[in-house]
């Protein structure tokens, strides 16, 4: 029995798949992101944040993209293995002056997620 077969008997699975397909369908989540970015922001006014995502996989991580509280939006193309690049993005900070607000920031490709999160004072 090959490599493949094996895994997709353990799987109970009718259809044939190749042996990378197989494995492709168990593999853990292989982003992980971090944010940066200003301590404070005034109500109502976007805020520049830069969001690292790095691919600790083996392969490529394809169309990247990245959203988060307040509208943000942004994206990059591929990520190496064993690489990272910075996404940046604009957030809307709404709130009460002097109250801490926590932003949190998803990178994805594909079914891989990675999230990370930053407190902001609003001015």
């Amino acid at each position: 029995m090959t490599p493949g077969l094996a895994l997709l008997n353990l799987l109970g699975d009718s259809k044939r798949l190749s042996p990378s397909a197989a494995f492709c369908a168990s593999l853990p989540n292989w982003l992980s992101a971090s944010v940066t970015g200003p301590k404070s922001v005034k109500s109502g006014a976007k805020g520049t944040f830069k969001v690292k995502v790095t691919n600790k996989g083996t392969g490529v991580a394809k169309s990247v993209s990245v959203t988060g509280t307040g509208g943000a939006k942004g994206s990059t193309k591929n990520i190496n293995p064993d690489t990272a690049k910075t996404v940046t993005v604009k957030a809307k900070v709404t709130g009460r002056k002097g109250s801490k607000k926590t932003l949190t920031f998803t990178a994805k490709s594909g079914k891989s997620t990675a999230k990370a999160k930053i407190k902001v004072t609003v001015k």
